[in-house]
């Protein structure tokens, strides 16, 4: 099953199993995981793999069902041409924090992440294996999840992800590959436009429906 792919010993995860209050206002919403760097992945075969599967934006709908041991808590993900994925999200470690009198010294991403009280949230992709093997790949995003400024009910990412590549799986941490950053968003709806606005310019004259784009 599923909870037999997440390993406690992993040091990088928060293995306390809570939700943040982030977290809970994250839950039951979709979000989208956009593709990584792959000319940072050595191994050609990987590669491919990858990218048959998210060279293209994988949404990802979060969940509140926990996972066994308190490693985090359920995920549904889907990829551009409608595959279904395996995935799983919880509460990032706190450790490894940056004082704040050394943030100006971090690249902005990594000043975020590493920030003292960031609250972190890691979202893990459970890849199909390769063909040929048993081992199943995981793709880790690594990101910093606030309350909106304007919008205090709103949750919003204040950073890119952060991507591990774990060829073999959580169990095999040795040969982890960091492929860089990787944008975590909210896919965009349609717009909402003025229907005074709209009305007889060229873009709406083709049975659109007037207030939307």
């Amino acid at each position: 099953g599923m909870d037999r792919e997440f390993s406690p010993e992993n040091q990088e995860i928060d293995d306390s199993g809570g939700m943040t209050q982030e977290m809970i206002m994250m839950k039951n919403q979709e979000w989208q995981l956009d593709p990584i760097d792959f000319s940072k992945v050595p191994n050609g075969k990987l590669k491919r793999h990858l990218k048959g599967l998210v060279g293209k934006p994988t949404r990802i709908k979060v969940t509140n069902l926990p996972l066994k041991k308190g490693l985090g808590y359920r995920a549904m993900g889907k990829t551009a041409n409608g595959r279904k994925l395996r995935a799983a999200w919880r509460a990032g470690t706190r450790r490894n924090e940056i004082k704040n009198k050394d943030i100006v010294h971090e690249p902005y991403d990594e000043a975020v992440r590493r920030r003292q009280g960031a609250s972190r949230v890691h979202i893990e992709l459970l890849l199909p294996p390769m063909k040929g093997s048993k081992e199943l790949p995981s793709l880790v995003y690594d990101v910093v999840v606030e309350r909106g400024a304007v919008n205090p009910e709103a949750i919003i990412t204040r950073n890119k992800g952060k991507v591990t590549i774990y060829p073999r799986g959580y169990m095999n941490k040795s040969d982890k590959i960091d492929v860089g950053d990787a944008q975590v968003s909210m896919p965009l709806k349609s717009g909402i436009v003025d229907p005074a606005w709209a009305r007889g310019r060229i873009i709406f004259r083709k049975g659109r429906p007037v207030g939307q784009v």
